[in-house]
């Protein structure tokens, strides 16, 4: 699966004689990217229950390792989709090139596929609120970067990364709002909703935070 999130804040390389006119390197097409994040919602983010056979899986597995493991591969799909190189790639394409899969259209796109049953009011299972966990945990890291911290990372263009973080505080107030209203969906006692109500002290403290000591300030 994890092949698949190369698609997106990707680009083409085309080897070229210095003679060859063009560019070497192209975004991947806005449209392949958005094919891919949906399949990564449906395939990956979405828990693919026909992977989870009960009926087998209790014949060789009594430690729950198997569905651990596929809750691994969920996370590190959705850090490979945040990470600071790829989301850099986004941000410099929408400045360069017209109609673009731009981060803060990802970042929803995220959002949508992951709380999906929550704007519903659906059950949450274990696997759901694990991913919430490590997206918040993720923005997080992402609104506290630092220029100096970022120079060290190989592909990030710190021409932009001061709009990354507006990018990501814009997500992080959206989210806060979405969470405050989707809490009161579930009843009070339950497990999914004070699920939502801790991701939301979460991401109340990364704002405050933020607001405190600044985002820039480590520089």
């Amino acid at each position: 699966m994890r092949h698949v999130t190369t698609h997106i804040g990707g680009r083409y390389e085309t080897y070229k004689k210095q003679s060859q006119e063009g560019p070497s390197y192209l975004p991947v097409e806005r449209e392949n990217q958005k094919r891919a994040m949906k399949f990564i919602t449906e395939n990956v983010f979405e828990m693919p229950q026909w992977l989870i056979r009960r009926d087998l899986i209790e014949k060789f597995d009594a430690s729950g390792m198997y569905e651990r493991n596929i809750r691994s591969v969920q996370t590190g799909v959705l850090n490979d989709l945040l990470s600071m190189a790829a989301l850099s790639r986004m941000v410099d394409a929408a400045y360069n090139y017209e109609n673009t899969y731009r981060a803060e259209e990802l970042l929803e796109d995220i959002r949508k596929g992951i709380f999906k049953p929550v704007y519903n009011g659906k059950p949450l299972d274990v696997n759901l609120r694990s991913l919430h966990k490590v997206y918040i945990d993720k923005l997080k890291s992402l609104a506290r970067k630092s220029i100096m911290t970022e120079k060290r990372a190989m592909g990030v263009n710190m021409l932009y990364l001061n709009d990354l973080q507006s990018i990501v505080w814009n997500e992080l107030e959206i989210l806060r709002k979405d969470l405050v209203s989707a809490a009161k969906k579930y009843k009070k006692g339950s497990i999914d909703r004070a699920h939502l109500e801790l991701q939301l002290q979460n991401v109340n403290a990364i704002i405050n935070s933020v607001k405190t000591t600044g985002a820039g300030n480590e520089a």
